[in-house]
């Protein structure tokens, strides 16, 4: 997968916007820092998952996703090969990832918009902020 790809599905989830955190781009929603894109061709990206996430990701698929070394690894921010995934797989660990930092009432219209097309997650959802900070985060 391209790097762009993979940015497009980042930015593609409700509420997403690209940013940056010591000198690095990132993929937010709420604020909160939910994915990061490889810096560089054949490169890794991060994805913030649960701890039980990433253990059964980096078992399913150990050529695809590794945990981040040391402290951040240990909080669940999980790297992914993005030459090598395909594009579902990787919306699914992206997905994951924005689910878990996402504020609640934004996920809940995301998930009611999966069953009915014509909803707009975004416009019902705006401006809520009811998650807790990531580690590191204020």
């Amino acid at each position: 997968m391209e790097r762009d790809a993979f940015r497009d599905l980042a930015l593609g989830l409700p509420g997403a916007t690209q940013s940056s955190h010591l000198g690095a781009a990132d993929f937010r929603v709420g604020g909160k820092i939910f994915a990061q894109p490889a810096g560089a061709p054949g490169g890794w990206a991060l994805v913030k998952l649960s701890l039980t996430q990433q253990d059964m990701l980096c078992a399913a698929e150990p050529t695809l996703f590794k945990p981040e070394a040391g402290y951040w690894g240990r909080r669940g921010w999980t790297r992914l090969a993005v030459d090598r995934v395909d594009p579902a797989t990787a919306l699914d660990a992206l997905r994951r990832a924005w689910r878990n930092v996402a504020p609640r009432a934004l996920v809940a219209a995301y998930d009611r918009s999966v069953s009915s097309p014509d909803f707009d997650p975004g416009a019902e959802a705006a401006g809520s902020g009811d998650v807790a900070a990531m580690p590191g985060e204020p």
